[in-house]
């Protein structure tokens, strides 16, 4: 990550330097650069931030403490600490180190006996790890998932790819067939989890003889186009029908009701997102 010391209108995604001797220019660059430009935090977070009257970096970094713990998670916790100067996450010298397996779990309220429901979580957990290993460039042809009952008992499956992929396209239909096979019919059920396991660089394009190539090169195609929107318009901007359960009917836990005002607004947020109509590509079987 750059610092900004130097030629700071030239970097996005930023950290304040904790060795510039300037205070007085790191204020004129926290002032200036929007709080969208800093670094881990995304369009959904900036978007909240300007809801609430935060507009830049430096409005950001002079909220006070409470302030920060009741809106934010603690990892966004530890970006307001970055930009007061406050040391959090070390430079490290030298090549990013590969993830050798992305996981995604989630625990859901209400809790569910209903089969579509519990799929739409498999489904949305899925959706979100293999945009996780698309940002790495990573593909994998060994899934893990596995359902979380009520009574914590868990039941899970390991699935094979024919190729290497991170697209949601090619996992699902073979998660379905697993789901079917482990799901129990009036079981409570309260998360589900996805695990990529055994990630390698996407450095082999070269396909099947006996594939569609035409085909799974339009998939991947479309894929480029799902990842872009969510950059622009934050997570979820398009996803899958089978996601649809758990993204649109997504409920506060009473539990942690109050635990961060955040949560509270979620569904606020959700609603007030922005909306694009997107054509019927066809329907997955």
């Amino acid at each position: 990550r750059q610092r900004t010391c130097t030629n700071w209108r030239k970097f996005l995604k930023l950290f304040l330097s904790r060795d510039c001797p300037n205070t007085s220019n790191n204020v004129t660059y926290l002032a200036q650069l929007a709080v969208g430009d800093v670094w881990h935090i995304g369009p959904q977070t900036a978007s909240f931030l300007k809801k609430l009257g935060v507009h830049t970096a430096l409005a950001f970094a002079a909220k006070e403490v409470q302030w920060v713990k009741n809106y934010f998670t603690k990892s966004q916790f530890g970006i307001w600490q970055e930009l007061r100067g406050i040391v959090v996450y070390e430079v490290q010298a030298g090549e990013p180190s590969v993830p050798a397996s992305i996981s995604k779990t989630k625990t859901f309220t209400p809790v569910s006996t209903e089969k579509v429901f519990v799929f739409a979580q498999l489904s949305k957990n899925i959706e979100q790890a293999c945009a996780k290993a698309r940002r790495h460039g990573l593909v994998t042809k060994h899934i893990g998932i596995f359902l979380k009952t009520q009574e914590f008992r868990y039941y899970a499956y390991t699935i094979e790819l024919s190729r290497a992929s991170a697209l949601p396209y090619d996992i699902i239909p073979l998660v379905k067939k697993a789901f079917d096979g482990i799901i129990l019919p009036g079981t409570v059920y309260r998360a589900t989890g996805v695990v990529l396991k055994q990630l390698h660089a996407n450095s082999n394009k070269q396909l099947d003889l006996f594939q569609p190539n035409i085909r799974i090169q339009q998939i991947e195609t479309m894929y480029e186009s799902v990842d872009n929107l969510a950059k622009k318009y934050g997570n979820h901007a398009v996803f899958l029908g089978s996601s649809f359960n758990a993204i649109t009917k997504q409920v506060q836990d009473p539990v942690h009701e109050n635990s961060t005002k955040r949560k509270n607004t979620f569904l606020k947020r959700l609603e007030n997102g922005k909306r694009f109509s997107v054509p019927v590509l066809g329907t997955a079987t």
